[in-house]
């Protein structure tokens, strides 16, 4: 079941609600920015069932909020082996290697990402972020024309 969660600031989100009161537990600690405590939540749903990739992927978004970048890769690709065709776990993958500075592999990954799911717009963004105007114009020359056009 997917509920709007509406925070203090007055911001919306939807979220998705299980019957897993720990999970459920951590996704509202999450979306409060409680991450360490969300963590401790997603820890023990993970427990009765490591096979939960949302859970996994949740996981390592609170890991990354926390600057654990190596942690929450290391919870993306646990959710990645469980749902490789997910795009968003894809680009959550890219995001945090692109945190840690392997920016090769980031780009990699929010490229697989839009294999998966072409339109999906947060991998476009991370994907064009990591992408040098270099990269793209092929030449200094090039760059510096298309800079004075504007």
């Amino acid at each position: 079941m997917t509920v709007l969660w509406l925070s203090s600031t007055g911001s919306s989100r939807a979220i998705r609600v299980t019957s897993e009161p720990g999970y459920n537990k951590g996704v509202v600690l999450d979306g409060l920015g409680n991450y360490r405590e969300a963590i401790f939540y997603y820890d023990r749903t993970l427990e009765l069932n490591p096979q939960g990739a949302r859970v996994w992927s949740n996981r390592g978004a609170a890991l990354g909020n926390l600057g654990d970048y190596d942690g929450a890769l290391d919870s993306f690709d646990r959710a990645a082996a469980l749902q490789p065709e997910n795009a968003e776990i894809c680009n959550n993958i890219g995001a945090a290697l692109a945190r840690l500075h392997r920016y090769e592999e980031a780009l990699s990954h929010f490229s697989r990402a839009l294999q998966i799911n072409p339109g999906y717009a947060d991998a476009q963004v991370n994907r064009g972020r990591r992408q040098s105007p270099f990269d793209q114009e092929g030449s200094v020359a090039k760059v510096a024309t298309r800079m004075h056009q504007f």
